[in-house]
């Protein structure tokens, strides 16, 4: 049976509102020379809409893979996106960061964009103002290939107060090093009053740094320390040397 043009205008419209709803993905890149994964790029806050039915879950942001050659030959194919949440549930009341007062549900992908099923270990996370860490969740196993993209759910429960929530993740594939964590926030906002992007903002300061970058930033500050000493002696000694002549 032929499709008539009205049936294949109709596929068109529902692939561009499939697209569309995915948003800006977070892209994954391996770092040239450390192997790490990467997130270099900016990618968008959820928003949890104002009318129902859905406006207490939301897919943005997605995972994605866009080049192939992004990751740079270190992943093999078939390789899972470990998913790790690395600290307790963030929150923003619209004036400043408290303690959250609901829980956020993460729901691993059950398909990818290329209809591939997937079954993570954990299929849900619950993040709370309390939980901690939280590990075992897999977001994905990618294909190989470009423009491969998966996306799961995020939810909020009836009764969530508006606001920004923000989960501190942490990726990694085999392969390469764990990424640095990174935040993903998520707006709910029924009554168009909370700033998301101020929100997230908030929020960045509140993430918990990796160890090795708090080594990195404590080496720094100990060169620092050594440098100044350094100024400081070659100072006195020429203060001293002027004296005695």
């Amino acid at each position: 049976m032929r499709n008539s043009p009205t049936t294949f205008l109709l596929c068109l419209l529902g692939l561009a509102s499939t697209a569309a709803a995915h948003g800006i993905p977070i892209k994954l890149f391996v770092e040239e020379g450390t192997n790490q994964l990467i997130v270099p790029f900016e990618y968008d806050t959820g928003t949890l809409p104002g009318l129902p039915p859905f406006q207490y879950t939301a897919t943005v942001p997605g995972i994605s893979v866009v080049h192939s050659a992004d990751l740079r030959g270190q992943v093999p194919l078939n390789s899972e996106i470990h998913f790790d949440v690395v600290q307790s549930l963030l929150y923003w009341d619209g004036s400043e960061v408290t303690a959250a007062p609901t829980t956020l549900t993460i729901h691993a992908p059950t398909q990818d964009n290329l209809f591939r099923p997937h079954a993570s270990p954990i299929a849900t996370y619950d993040v709370t103002a309390t939980s901690g860490a939280q590990t075992g969740m897999t977001w994905g196993r990618w294909p190989g290939g470009s423009f491969w993209q998966v996306d799961g759910q995020f939810e909020l429960p009836e009764t969530a107060a508006p606001g920004v929530y923000g989960v501190a993740v942490q990726l990694s594939m085999e392969g390469t090093q764990p990424s640095d964590p990174l935040l993903i926030t998520q707006t709910f906002d029924p009554g168009a009053t909370i700033d998301g992007g101020a929100g997230r903002a908030a929020l960045m300061s509140h993430v918990v740094p990796e160890p090795s970058a708090i080594g990195l930033m404590l080496a720094g500050l100990v060169m620092i320390l050594v440098a100044a000493w350094w100024r400081s002696r070659a100072w006195r000694i020429t203060e001293i040397q002027s004296t005695q002549r």
